[in-house]
């Protein structure tokens, strides 16, 4: 190369270090105007993020391969406090923000709008507090946006909506405000999370959210949504998880939940539903947990939820359901929780409850019309915690292979028509629970027992705190052993 060529070259060359130059140094301000708004009780970035050695080489910070420009900032889990500073938005190159599970407070800074190269923020679990900045519209390339578990309020902003390359957002457990834009899903065609769960949106749920065909999540629960579940919803062929308990919503379950093929979570408890459980929904095969309590469901629980073979959870308390517990529920081996509670139930314990549940924890069946004897093989649910069977019509004794249940934490049996053995003079029931060592609340009055309290009482586990049984005449002297339940 000739000399005329290189002296052509050279102020191009000048150029670009000025450049560089330019940028490190003000990548370097903005971390360190970030750095002196902070509180660092670790001291992990007082003694790492100094002046003298690289900012590239500074804990929670990635820099370009090419250039020493800050890509990522991952500030996670430090326990910091503080604001961020303003500065943060002269990272012109950052793609990455991560300040997630720390103390920080104070405004999130409108000139973060200015990072255009960012694809993920993450502020979740800290005390930021005021609204969405307007600015993250401008955010062309973000995919991920998650700011749950803050003290934000105010509008989401429209024009996060309007973000086509968003895949994620989640803004769960704040004091947001509004409602969701109507248009939601017309620009949005890479949506796969949406979580807005625990705020004040109002509305109702737009039908143009089933526009999003790469939905695998939404998350609406403990808001103020009004209106039916649009019919959209139940055609998102990728939906996992769907939760939108505790709000305002009517209508009915309509026979389409049977197109979720691949949904894992239903979630749909204290509402205002009306209609029965759809039979369609033995299509959902791979349906782990099913909510829907405290609603105004009504009909029969369908004998078909005993194909769904990866149930775990039951659970369908105070709506209007009638008729026999559907034998079938009790051959579901993974179940972990059942709760029929407060219903219109009647008739006896199927007699499949005598193959024993594996891994069933708690069992909820009060507030029916359930009769017949209690099942010695409920004694066979090994893992079992909570026994419910209150205000029933129960008769006959109390098994008393109940002391088999060493995990055995609650057992309510009160406001039935239970005996006692009446050849046996004391309440021979009780004895065989003071195998149960992890037992903390008894309760078994308003029966029809008649006899003394045995001695074997005050060999119950030292953790029981609460023991009722009154109005099932009880006679007699209380025993003084009852003294060595200490924390009773």
């Amino acid at each position: 190369m000739g000399n005329n060529a290189i002296l052509a070259l050279l102020p191009i060359c000048l150029f670009t270090c000025v450049i560089a130059s330019f940028n490190s140094s003000t990548n370097e301000y903005a971390l360190l105007a970030l750095k002196s708004q902070i509180s660092d009780p670790n001291k992990i970035l007082t003694k790492n993020w100094s002046r003298g050695t690289s900012f590239c080489n500074w804990i929670g910070i990635t820099c370009g391969k090419r250039h020493p420009r800050v890509i990522g900032l991952n500030l996670a889990n430090m326990g910091l406090k503080g604001t961020i500073a303003r500065e943060i938005g002269n990272l012109s190159f950052l793609r990455s923000l991560v300040i997630s599970n720390n103390n920080f407070h104070g405004f999130i800074p409108y000139e973060i709008g200015n990072l255009s190269r960012l694809r993920e923020i993450d502020m979740q679990h800290n005390d930021l507090y005021g609204p969405i900045p307007t600015s993250f519209g401008f955010l062309a390339n973000l995919q991920n946006l998650s700011l749950m578990s803050n003290v934000l309020n105010g509008h989401i902003p429209n024009q996060i909506f309007n973000l086509s390359s968003l895949v994620k957002i989640d803004v769960a457990n704040n004091s947001l405000s509004g409602s969701i834009p109507i248009d939601i899903g017309n620009n949005l065609p890479k949506l796969e999370r949406i979580g807005i769960s625990m705020n004040q949106i109002g509305g109702s749920i737009p039908p143009s959210l089933g526009r999003c065909r790469k939905l695998q999540r939404i998350s609406l629960s403990f808001n103020k949504l009004s209106g039916s579940i649009p019919m959209e919803i139940w055609n998102l062929s990728e939906l996992q998880r769907l939760h939108l308990a505790e709000n305002n919503l009517i209508g009915s379950i309509p026979n389409e939940i049977g197109n979720l093929l691949s949904l894992q979570w239903l979630e749909l408890g204290s509402n205002n539903l009306t209609g029965t459980i759809p039979y369609s929904i033995v299509n959902v095969s791979n349906l782990e947990i099913l909510n829907i309590d405290t609603n105004n469901i009504q009909g029969r629980i369908p004998q078909e939820l005993g194909h769904l073979s990866l149930l775990k959870t039951i659970d369908f308390p105070v709506n209007h359901l009638e008729g026999e517990i559907p034998e079938s529920i009790f051959n579901l081996t993974n179940l972990q929780h059942i709760s029929l509670a407060q219903n219109k139930l009647s008739g006896n314990l199927p007699s499949s409850i005598n193959n024993g549940l594996p891994v069933l924890e708690s069992l909820y069946l009060g507030g029916n019309g359930l009769s017949g004897e209690i099942p010695s093989g409920i004694s066979k649910f090994s893992k079992l915690s909570t026994l419910d069977l209150a205000e029933n019509s129960f008769s006959g004794q109390v098994p008393m292979t109940l002391g088999n249940l060493r995990d055995l934490q609650t057992l309510n049996l009160q406001y039935n028509q239970l005996k006692n053995d009446p050849s046996m003079v004391e309440l021979d029931f009780l004895s065989p629970l003071t195998n149960c060592r992890q037992l903390k609340h008894l309760h078994f009055g308003f029966n029809s027992f008649n006899g003394i309290l045995p001695k074997v009482l005050g060999n119950l586990s030292q953790s029981v705190e609460t023991i009722t049984g009154g109005f099932c005449r009880i006679k007699g002297m209380i025993p003084n052993e009852i003294g060595n339940l200490s924390n009773t």
